[in-house]
């Protein structure tokens, strides 16, 4: 089995992200997940 794909960990990514940002917002709708994955600015994440 392979590892995850580029597009896979930033979905991992923005849900961890979100769950710790904004909490009283889980779950997130699928929308608010595609406008997070889809976010341009902002992004330097730490590994």
């Amino acid at each position: 089995m392979g590892g995850a794909s580029a597009a896979e960990i930033r979905v991992l990514g923005c849900l961890l992200e979100k769950q710790r940002t904004t909490p009283e917002g889980y779950p997130l709708s699928i929308n608010a997940l595609r406008l997070a994955c889809n976010q341009a600015t902002n992004r330097d994440p730490v590994l």
